[in-house]
């Protein structure tokens, strides 16, 4: 498959060069979102993210601070869920984006060769 061949007109290689761009954007935008979901971080514990994120408060303000502190948590693992299906959709519409431009380039530059053997 010669993508810039001699004989071809200008606007095909304008548009294979186009398409392979392209190609080669949805390759390495989906390697970074593989990347993504593959190394997330690890889940902490309640007890574990109580003490990174909550402060400490005075003792008058420890039971309101508590609640505040397990709905904040609470809400923190909801958006990690919600987090890693937008991250697993985005994957999967990465490699549908390879597919249809891979698709494209070999379409657009099937030897002619080849339709007459078929």
């Amino acid at each position: 498959m010669n993508l810039f061949n001699k004989d071809k007109e200008l606007i095909l290689k304008l548009t294979n060069a186009v398409l392979l761009i392209w190609l080669i954007a949805a390759i390495v935008i989906s390697f970074n979102l593989l990347l993504d979901l593959t190394l997330r971080t690890e889940n902490l514990s309640y007890e574990e993210w109580k003490v990174i994120n909550c402060s400490l408060y005075d003792s008058k303000e420890v039971a309101s601070t508590e609640e505040n502190c397990k709905q904040q948590y609470d809400s923190s693992k909801v958006y990690d869920k919600r987090n890693a299906k937008v991250q697993r959709n985005n994957f999967l519409v990465g490699l549908f984006n390879i597919a249809t431009v891979s698709a494209a380039l070999c379409l657009l530059n099937k030897n002619k060769d080849q339709k007459k053997k078929k």
